[in-house]
C-alpha cells in the first residue's frame, strides 16, 4: 500500500473511532489530499465505492461543513471541494454540539432535579463540567488557530 492509500485507511480508522463512517474518512482524506472539485461518480470510481456511498457520505461531510458544493460552468452535476478552513467548521460544529449538550443537562435540572437522586444529580454535573471545560479549551484552540492564519 503506498503512503496516500495508507493515509486515506487511517483517516477511515479514525473516523470510525469518531463514530462516523469509514467511508467519510476515507473521502474526508481523499479531498484532504486532491482538493477537488469532485462529481459522486468520480468520488466514487477513484476510491472505489458505491456512487450511494459517495453521496451520502459527501453529503454528510458537507453538513460537517468540511465539504462545499461546488457548480462547474455548463454541468448539472453536483461537485465538491474542500471547504474553506474545514478544520475550524469542524471544530465549531463540535463546539455547538457540546453548547447543546449542556443546555439539555441544565434543562433537565430545572424540571426534574428535584426528583433525581444525588448521584444522578452529581453525575449530571459532573458531565456538565466537563462540557464547560471542553468547550472552553476547543474555543481557545480555535481562536488560537484563527490568529495563526490570519
Amino acid at each position: 500500500m503506498d503512503p496516500i492509500e495508507r493515509f486515506i485507511e487511517q483517516s477511515a480508522n479514525h473516523a470510525e473511532a469518531d463514530g462516523l463512517p469509514r467511508i467519510s474518512g476515507r473521502i474526508m482524506a481523499y479531498f484532504v489530499i486532491n482538493g477537488g472539485p469532485y462529481s459522486f461518480s468520480e468520488i466514487a470510481e477513484n476510491l472505489e465505492i458505491s456512487r450511494g456511498s459517495a453521496s451520502t457520505n459527501t453529503r454528510l461531510l458537507r453538513d460537517l461543513g468540511i465539504l462545499e458544493r461546488y457548480q462547474k460552468p455548463g454541468s448539472r452535476q453536483d461537485y465538491y471541494v474542500l471547504a474553506a478552513q474545514p478544520y475550524q467548521r469542524l471544530l465549531k460544529g463540535y463546539i455547538a454540539r457540546m453548547e447543546n449538550s449542556v443546555t439539555n443537562i441544565k434543562q433537565l435540572m430545572s424540571v426534574a432535579g428535584h426528583d433525581l437522586e444525588a448521584d444522578a444529580v452529581s453525575r449530571l454535573d459532573e458531565l456538565r463540567d466537563f462540557y464547560e471545560s471542553a468547550i472552553t479549551v476547543t474555543e481557545t484552540a480555535l481562536a488560537q488557530t484563527d490568529a495563526e492564519q490570519s
